[in-house]
């Protein structure tokens, strides 16, 4: 029974982060409370992920370009 009771717990609390702020009869700062607990959940994960930065596709044939056009005159 206290399994159950628990399982219940976390189902609905897990329903009202997910869906709370789209249920029309609850107030508005329950709406709003749900809101921001499911954006800061988010944000969160979000950052439990590293960012890694973006790699540059044609750097290193841009690179391998300047290195060869050092030292030449540029062609008109």
């Amino acid at each position: 029974m206290k399994n159950l009771i628990f399982i219940s717990a976390i189902i609905l609390g897990a329903a009202y982060i997910a869906f709370g702020d789209q249920i029309a009869p609850l107030p508005q700062p329950m709406k709003t409370t749900s809101y921001q607990t499911r954006t800061a959940i988010t944000n969160f994960g979000a950052g439990l992920v590293p960012r890694w930065a973006k790699k540059d596709q044609n750097k290193r044939t841009q690179d391998a370009i300047d290195k060869e056009n050092k030292g030449q005159p540029a062609s008109q």
